[in-house]
């Protein structure tokens, strides 16, 4: 075991000194605070270019409406109250007259590329008539990708027709507006008895704790293992083809090698968690979520982790040192990789009901216990501790299972140097 953890440790200084993980401890950090600064600065920037557009409303009850509502937008009254200011919408009439609809439209048209007008609207005469078939408002563009003018003509125009037509029924518009006004629904938590014997007030309910938190913690672990544990592989066949596991296998034997590989890839991961955890503390205190990673929560991130590294970080070693060919590696991975990839294809169930059976059969399943366990463990109230015991032993016993079965799969390919090994044979050493 001595030499195992002199391996470990040298493997561990190894990759801290190297420029790749040197890079990658600083570029991801970056890169999240560089996100965050960025969506906060366009956040703060806001659209103040005036957008000029065309109205042609052949029903002549709407133009007056919209005209007015966008004045009263224009002077920022309507927005909410820490709001950036929003873009500012000049509308015009037009009248066709005598002129053929056509001929107008093309004109309109050419004065938008002109940079004249951003965009018009036709509304027909049939869309404030009560009764007959719903013709469709049309908006007129050079800009498809820009919403702010379309989405807000839509919600006026069909607030202004819908006025009319109410109106046009003798319906009192104020009382309508009274009896429309939405009560206001929040979703809470319980009520916890405290100390004092008094119940405490029940928490509302964030959304960004309930659903980003557990996704992003089921991300960082998928992008912990992939940069740690799957480069064992190209580490151990570039060793291989070298020669250089022959020279190091005259001092120690083929599975305190692999192990101390191992530990040096896990001591890796660890250190990646958490330099990548408090940077997301950081970042999450700055947002006003300092509370949203309960250290419990973070204890058991770290347990999963060391047991997926573990898991499938003796599966990469094992393929590496049974194959003598990168192709054959690959070709290997796959179904290794379907695997690991598993929680993500069902972790949109689990998180929308995670008291479900099949949350919770398929968090009892080795491979992807790691990740969708953790997944329920981040969402109140979590699973019950014993479906958690239970995962933890078979997440346990599996990871053993690898890592004894790797360890017998490296004893005999790593001396093996010309043809990769195929499936059955590594069968064959691991039942030897």
């Amino acid at each position: 075991m001595r030499k195992a953890l002199t391996i470990a440790w040298s493997e561990f200084i190894t990759a801290l000194t190297s420029k790749a993980f040197l890079i990658s401890i600083i570029l991801v950090p970056g890169l999240m605070a560089g996100s965050i600064a960025f969506q906060r600065t366009m956040g703060q920037r806001a659209d103040l270019e005036p957008r000029p557009f065309a109205v042609i409303d052949h029903s002549g009850a709407i133009y007056p409406v919209l005209q007015m509502t966008a004045t009263v937008w224009n002077s920022g009254s309507q927005r909410p109250a820490g709001t950036p200011p929003g873009p500012k919408f000049i509308p015009s009439l037009v009248t066709p007259g005598e002129r053929p609809i056509e001929q107008v439209r093309l004109e309109l048209s050419r004065r938008i590329e002109k940079k004249e007008l951003f965009a018009f609207v036709e509304i027909p005469a049939e869309a404030v008539q009560d009764g007959g078939r719903k013709v469709p408002i049309h908006y007129y563009s050079n800009s498809p990708s820009y919403n702010a003018l379309p989405n807000w003509l839509d919600a006026v125009i069909n607030q202004s027709i819908n006025a009319h037509k109410l109106q046009a029924a003798g319906v009192n518009l104020m009382l309508l507006k009274t009896l429309n006004e939405k009560t206001p629904f929040e979703s809470l938590g319980l009520l916890r008895e405290g100390t004092d014997g008094k119940s405490t007030g029940a928490e509302k309910v964030d959304r960004i704790k309930t659903l980003a938190i557990p996704v992003a913690l089921m991300t960082l672990m998928f992008m912990v293992i992939m940069s740690s544990a799957s480069p064992l592989l190209n580490s151990v066949m570039e060793e291989k083809l070298t020669r250089i596991s022959e020279v190091m296998l005259g001092s120690v034997t083929p599975f305190e090698l692999m192990l101390g590989k191992l530990l040096g890839s896990l001591s890796v991961s660890i250190v990646l968690s958490l330099v990548y955890m408090v940077v997301a503390l950081v970042a999450a205190s700055y947002w006003g979520y300092a509370s949203a990673l309960p250290p419990t929560i973070a204890a058991w991130f770290m347990v999963y982790l060391i047991l997926a590294i573990m898991m499938f970080g003796s599966v990469f070693m094992a393929i590496g040192a049974a194959c003598s060919d990168l192709k054959d590696a690959q070709g290997m991975m796959t179904p290794i990789m379907l695997a690991f990839t598993l929680p993500f294809l069902v972790w949109s169930p689990v998180l929308q009901n995670p008291d479900s059976p099949f949350s919770a059969v398929a968090s009892l399943i080795p491979v992807s216990s790691p990740m969708l366990m953790l997944l329920r463990l981040s969402i109140q109230p979590g699973p019950p501790w014993w479906q958690v015991g239970l995962s933890l032993v078979l997440t346990l016993a599996t990871s053993m299972l690898f890592v004894w079965a790797a360890g017998k799969i490296f004893r005999t390919g790593i001396l093996m140097q010309g043809k990769s090994a195929s499936l059955g044979e590594m069968i064959r050493w691991v039942k030897a």
